[in-house]
């Protein structure tokens, strides 16, 4: 886990499957970028909000997805500036 800021983090997804981790340190919001962690995950991981996105390496993805991803991230993150808890981010 990298941290951006104090309140922006940068991991894996095994980083992003670790619900003891995502508790202990206050997770609120997660993005997924290769939709390992999914909507479904929230509750039991004590997340209020995931958005999932699928993806991949390197040139071939669609920019609408990309551009949705950029979008949700920049919404989760407004929610982390406003003082409601770190929010992890995950490639």
């Amino acid at each position: 886990m990298d941290w951006i800021t104090n309140e922006v983090a940068i991991g894996n997804y095994l980083e992003a499957l670790d619900a003891a981790f995502l508790k202990q340190h206050g997770f609120r919001s997660a993005l997924s970028l290769d939709g390992t962690l999914t909507e479904k995950h929230a509750a039991q991981f004590g997340l209020s909000e995931v958005a999932s996105y699928r993806l991949i390496d390197g040139p071939g993805n669609d920019l609408r997805v990309f551009r949705f991803a950029i979008e949700d991230f920049a919404e989760v993150g407004h929610v982390a500036q406003s003082g409601s808890g770190p929010v992890p981010r995950w490639s």
